[in-house]
């Protein structure tokens, strides 16, 4: 019964950017992303803004292709990963598939990793 409801609790925050996502409003989700954005700039020595200029790219260009669709998920074909640090967790289709993602014509995969802490009673996407 826990673990459904903090999949459940965190489906939500996983919701918000499949439902922007579907609606082509990428801006609406970009700052959810801000902490994201910041420890990749500093992890690979990009610009600041480079990895959302990248991310926010990335989504448009598979929003706007006919060869990409979106690959939506509900609660129960999720389940969770939590990190060796025992801090951080991520939904997951199975072992190595983020929960969100595009699927293309033959079948390929393509997601977008996000990992969550709780913090204050609330879900922070950090990496």
């Amino acid at each position: 019964e826990d673990y459904d409801a903090v999949v459940n609790d965190l489906f939500v925050e996983y919701k918000k950017v499949q439902d922007a996502l579907a609606a082509n409003d990428i801006d609406s989700i970009m700052p959810m992303f801000a902490e994201r954005n910041r420890e990749g700039d500093a992890a690979f020595y990009y610009e600041d803004g480079g990895l959302e200029k990248m991310l926010n790219e990335s989504m448009h260009e598979k929003i706007n292709s006919s060869d990409w669709a979106l690959s939506t998920t509900q609660p129960n074909e999720v389940g969770i990963t939590l990190e060796s640090n025992q801090k951080l967790v991520s939904l997951t289709l199975d072992e190595d598939s983020n929960a969100i993602g595009f699927v293309n014509s033959n079948g390929t995969y393509s997601s977008y990793p996000m990992m969550f802490r709780r913090e204050n009673g609330k879900w922070i996407l950090t990496r």
